[in-house]
């Protein structure tokens, strides 16, 4: 749904804008309705919209003023102007504001249909244009800025100019390490016997973070991170000098309305904990180990973003290798990286090395595993801190990846059939769900490939097998109880429409359920 702002302030006509037009029908629903241009525009310097549906003669700022405000910092928002004047300098100024219609009062039904339809195909043919645009960083971004709060928040970035490496990568405002910063969790739990709705409930609250936090001012900065399938972490930056007090007083609203919206629509409890609060972003970086030479900052700064995510995009490579306990590869690998980091200095290619143990380490605590307590704090890119040389780079590297393998080996087996456990667990408790192999290694932060190679690895049967097999037995079960029509039991054991359950089971069996009914069980 796309999110909508009426403005208008005859109370009758945006009452009936608001609650009589089908939007819902059209792919957009009303956010806030204002009765003044100058609230909207308040409103619209800490909340985010796509469309806004305008009268011009208001109160104390008129729809055009208020047009010309938001174009200064939202220049390609949608605006569609609902008057009751023709009069040509109207239209003239409104074209000029670049609205995307002016409507004439009494407004055709098919008009607006027409207007709002158009609307909606513009902004379904800009989301895929920018979704094209980040499928291939986005993923790398994302775990940039995982890495990035991690360490800022566990004081663990122990320089202003490794800050500012971090800082030009995620295009992050460069005085922002002057001005304050809080940073708080949000989790949830469920009520009662609820846990059904907990993955539902995980993908409503995730949307909602998502479009709550968001400063159209450009006053604030959020970034967000999803650090489990229960729990979020985010940071929320002042972009201008301010108190702390004041930065604590807008997240606390911000976190109200997040709460507020979400009352109606999770079954779940949800909660909001403050972990941090500082004056200055740079309270929280470390300044140790700074070389007298000033070397360190000179090279540190030149990191390029592009050169940065080619390297750190091989963090999945790394993983995948380790996981087959492919050494020989690793190494490999490791050369060739060490070798393209040669046009940089040595300070530079430790902090890309450093980040990228943090990915690993980070896509492995999505599997619950602990790679620095796993191998007694050997997979720790503190470990490279003495390396002065890119040969011995490349040696330190080889020797931290050996104690990882080596402890994933004996965890290995362990792991697995925990893993393999709960996969199972979860299909013979969703058997009336979807348990494709995508939506299963989803709900497990797995690839589809690997937890395919897995499955059949400790259970010597094909996953899809496994589901049909269980499907089918539990099937017979419910035949044979006598307590389920087919109609039931096809819904049962995850099949849409009885036809399609009566064919699978006849190529299961050999039987149709209605011929296993008078013929087996009789």
């Amino acid at each position: 749904m796309y999110k909508l702002l009426i403005v208008e302030d005859e109370e009758n006509t945006r009452r009936a804008l608001q609650y009589c037009v089908p939007w819902e029908i059209w792919g957009f629903e009303v956010e806030e309705a204002f009765d003044d241009g100058e609230d909207a525009l308040e409103y619209m310097k800490e909340n985010s919209c796509n469309v806004i549906l305008t009268d011009i003669m208001m109160g104390r700022m008129n729809g055009l003023e208020m047009i010309e405000n938001i174009r200064e910092f939202l220049p390609n928002i949608k605006i569609v102007i609902l008057s009751g004047y023709s009069n040509f300098n109207y239209v003239k100024k409104a074209l000029q504001c670049q609205v995307l219609d002016y409507l004439l009062k009494p407004v055709d039904d098919d008009e607006l249909i027409r207007v709002f339809r158009r609307i909606r195909e513009t902004l379904d043919e800009e989301a895929k244009e920018r979704d094209a645009q980040t499928v291939s960083t986005g993923e790398t971004i994302e775990l940039i800025q995982k890495s990035f709060l991690k360490m800022l928040l566990s004081a663990q970035i122990k320089m202003e100019d490794e800050f500012n490496a971090y800082r030009k990568l995620l295009g992050i405002k460069e005085d922002i390490i002057r001005y304050p910063m809080m940073a708080f969790e949000v989790t949830f739990a469920p009520q009662d016997n609820m846990q059904m709705y907990m993955e539902e409930d995980f993908e409503i609250i995730d949307q909602k973070l998502r479009e709550g936090f968001i400063s159209a001012s450009g006053d604030y900065m959020y970034l967000i991170i999803d650090e489990s399938n229960v729990q979020w972490r985010i940071v929320a930056f002042s972009l201008k000098q301010q108190d702390v007090e004041r930065l604590k007083s807008h997240c606390g609203q911000k976190i109200y309305k997040f709460i507020r919206k979400l009352n109606d629509q999770v079954k779940c409890k949800v909660f909001c904990k403050v972990t941090h609060s500082v004056q200055r972003v740079g309270d929280l970086v470390g300044n140790l180990d700074v070389p007298e030479d000033g070397e360190y900052a000179k090279n540190i700064g030149q990191v390029e973003e592009v050169f940065y995510e080619k390297l750190l995009s091989r963090y999945k490579l790394f993983v995948m290798e380790l996981d087959l306990g492919n050494m020989d590869q690793i190494s490999r690998m490791i050369d060739n990286m060490v070798q393209e980091l040669l046009v940089g200095s040595i300070e530079q290619a430790k902090f890309i090395v450093k980040n990228l143990f943090a990915m690993i380490s980070e896509e492995y605590g999505q599997r619950e595993l602990d790679v620095w307590k796993l191998t007694e704090g050997m997979f720790d890119y503190n470990v490279l801190q003495s390396v002065t040389d890119f040969n011995d780079l490349a040696a330190s590297m080889k020797e931290v990846f050996w104690f990882l393998h080596t402890a994933l080996e004996k965890k290995k087996m362990d792991y697995n059939s925990d893993v393999v456990g709960a996969i199972i667990q979860y299909i013979e408790q969703n058997l009336s769900g979807d348990l494709g192999n995508e939506t299963i290694a989803r709900k497990f932060r797995l690839s589809s490939g690997y937890m395919g190679r897995l499955f059949k690895q400790m259970t010597e049967e094909n996953l899809s097998d496994y589901v049909l097999r269980i499907r089918m037995e539990k099937a017979v079960t419910l035949l044979r109880s006598g307590s389920c029509n087919i109609a039931e039991i096809s819904s049962k054991v995850g099949y849409g429409t009885q036809s399609y359950f009566g064919r699978v089971f006849k190529k299961y069996t050999g039987y149709t359920p209605t011929d296993y009914c008078r013929s087996v069980l009789l």
